[in-house]
């Protein structure tokens, strides 16, 4: 079955049913299960304050939707980092009723929708390993993790990955708002090419091949052509 909402449409944030989150759900699954990874929560998705990015993957070859400053920068470690295969952000944690048997064993209220609707749980990274293994990150502002709400969240998050047998990070803005954050940002930013280099570099090489065709036909016409001797006579003018 194929996906029929487009992946960039953006999702309403009013008056959210079960049929809209089970439809998006679904979609979302059908994604994943034929490879076309789709982030679940996307840029267009949350309001238009705070920071939002949207940059190309040098590993994935798609584009990766970041919710936060902390996750762009992020970002690019795992870009660079050699063991890392596959990077899946914006990963809702299934089925919800995992999730919501865990929020009930904790004593914890799950996260719902301002419809009161039961929301997805999402992780900010999920990596695949070169060996096989993956990692689950949840990334965090400094301070943020003082908020008791925001920890509740995270004790679900933690817990699921337990079971599930997936090691889970917390990383915290210190350890990502670094000059070396900035440094990788910058040479990401020359590993990608962007459409309009593309386009450019086609049109450059038609050229060049056309090009090189003709100079290779005139190189060939000038070989067929029979070849002249000119001898040169000298006079002795002192004589």
């Amino acid at each position: 079955m194929s996906v029929s909402r487009n992946p960039l449409m953006t999702k309403k944030r009013k008056n959210i049913l079960i049929t809209d989150r089970d439809r998006w759900i679904q979609e979302w699954l059908e994604a994943l299960d034929a490879g076309r990874y789709v982030p679940f929560f996307m840029t267009q998705d949350v309001p238009s304050s705070g920071a939002r990015f949207r940059t190309p993957g040098i590993k994935s070859g798609r584009v990766h939707h970041f919710l936060s400053t902390n996750e762009y920068l992020f970002f690019f470690h795992l870009e660079f980092e050699a063991s890392v295969r596959v990077i899946h952000e914006q990963f809702i944690l299934l089925p919800l009723s995992a999730t919501k048997a865990i929020a009930r064993a904790l004593g914890i209220k799950h996260p719902c929708y301002r419809s009161n609707i039961t929301s997805p749980v999402s992780t900010d990274f999920l990596v695949h390993l070169d060996d096989g293994r993956r990692l689950a990150y949840s990334i965090k502002q400094e301070g943020a993790l003082e908020d008791r709400r925001t920890l509740e969240k995270q004790f679900i998050e933690k817990a699921y990955w337990e079971l599930q047998g997936v090691e889970w990070r917390v990383v915290t803005s210190t350890e990502i708002k670094t000059t070396k954050s900035k440094t990788l940002e910058a040479l990401h930013f020359y590993g990608t090419v962007t459409q309009l280099h593309e386009i450019t570099r086609l049109s450059w090489l038609e050229h060049f091949f056309n090009a090189l065709e003709q100079y290779s036909g005139a190189a060939l016409r000038a070989q067929s052509r029979p070849r002249t001797t000119t001898k040169l006579r000298i006079t002795n003018t002192y004589s």
